[in-house]
């Protein structure tokens, strides 16, 4: 009884020394507590953005795929690899696949002012696209009536710099095509990413026509599956086993997780220096606060010293006092990141789409971490 009472009193004295010395200095210790906040702030800021996007990417990779399966070749398809292809489609149930058809090409405006432009052309068939969302920007949904008989979606920039109209006509090639709407947005592209020029899409009906598809053309020509997702892995790896020796590549759209996750890490490894940067410069300042703090305070260690109180009240009284400052100042800084990240331009995270930033578990613990901070 006699200990334990022995111990409230020392406890008691150490917070009400705890409680005197954080009134008495408040002004020279509210640096030492904004340091702290920016510096959580800015890492809790950074890891839930970088987080957000993982999530979001991860989620879209079948729509930034196009498919579940995409096959690839630079040459037209030979019946071989078509059988090949079949085949392991047909073991696999496939439950729809669209040919399509992409090369870069010169378009011409229709107007006589002879305004050209280096576009991407995209040739399409009717099961295109297998996922993701394609608009236009008058709110019309895709459908392939838009393109069929000579038609062809443009986007809007290629609408501004050559100074054309939905309605008018554009050459590409040899053939004339009907402007008939201006993509807004489509699957597999995304705002920012590099293209050789703006993309455009016609029927792969009505490539033949323009005179572009011949020996020594630059054109991928793709083949999309969809297939249950247990069968995605086993005919990736038989595919490429049975076309090793073709021209044809065969990619999932795990491919395309993995390339966005090491990409996401580059780019978490670079934007998580930026934070611990700003956190060790902050630590500086609160080692430089700390430092000045205890010297002006040697008058007072000494009278407590001369008063009976032991090193290890002392030492307690301002290791404490610096946890409470800590504390404190991690929770400003995660308030401040929580409240920060919704009012982020949406021009700054156009990756996210419509998604909001905000602040996630895992991101606050990581700054608030003391072993991680």
């Amino acid at each position: 009884m006699q200990r334990h009472f022995h111990h409230g009193l020392l406890m008691g004295f150490v917070l009400r020394m705890v409680g005197r010395e954080l009134r008495g200095a408040w002004r020279r210790l509210i640096f030492f507590f904004v340091c702290i906040a920016i510096g959580v702030a800015a890492i809790a800021a950074i890891r839930s953005i970088i987080d957000q996007v993982t999530g979001v990417l991860t989620r879209e990779a079948r729509a930034m795929t196009g498919a579940d399966i995409v096959i690839q070749s630079t040459r037209p398809w030979d019946q071989a690899t078509i059988a090949i292809v079949d085949e392991e489609g047909r073991r696999a149930r496939v439950k729809q696949q669209s040919d399509v058809v992409e090369t870069a090409t010169m378009l011409r405006a229709d107007d006589g002012s002879g305004g050209t432009r280096l576009v991407e052309l995209l040739a399409v068939d009717g099961a295109y696209p297998l996922y993701g969302t394609f608009t236009l920007e008058d709110g019309r949904p895709y459908s392939h009536a838009l393109v069929a008989g000579h038609g062809v979606l443009v986007r809007p920039d290629l609408i501004a710099q050559l100074g054309v109209r939905v309605g008018g006509s554009v050459f590409i090639g040899q053939a004339r095509f009907e402007i008939r709407g201006v993509i807004s947005a489509e699957p597999g592209r995304r705002a920012g990413a590099f293209s050789l020029g703006p993309r455009v899409v016609v029927d792969r009906a009505d490539l033949a026509s323009t005179g572009l598809i011949g020996f020594g053309s630059r054109v991928s020509y793709q083949r999309l599956l969809q297939l249950p997702d247990a069968a995605v892995e086993p005919v990736v790896k038989r595919l490429r086993a049975r076309l090793s020796n073709s021209l044809a590549s065969v990619r999932s759209y795990h491919d395309t997780e993995e390339r966005v996750r090491v990409q996401i890490e580059s780019a978490q490894h670079f934007l998580g220096l930026v934070g611990y940067v700003i956190l060790v410069l902050g630590g500086i300042g609160v080692w430089s606060v700390t430092r000045v703090f205890l010297q002006q305070k040697r008058t007072s260690i000494a009278a407590l010293k001369c008063l009976g109180a032991s090193s290890g009240r002392i030492l307690t009284v301002y290791v404490l006092q610096a946890l409470v400052l800590g504390l404190a100042g991690s929770a400003l800084g995660l308030l401040i990141a929580g409240l920060g990240l919704p009012a982020v331009p949406s021009d700054v995270i156009v990756a996210l789409g419509d998604t909001r930033p905000g602040l996630t578990p895992a991101a606050a613990f990581h700054a608030a971490d003391p072993v991680s901070s």
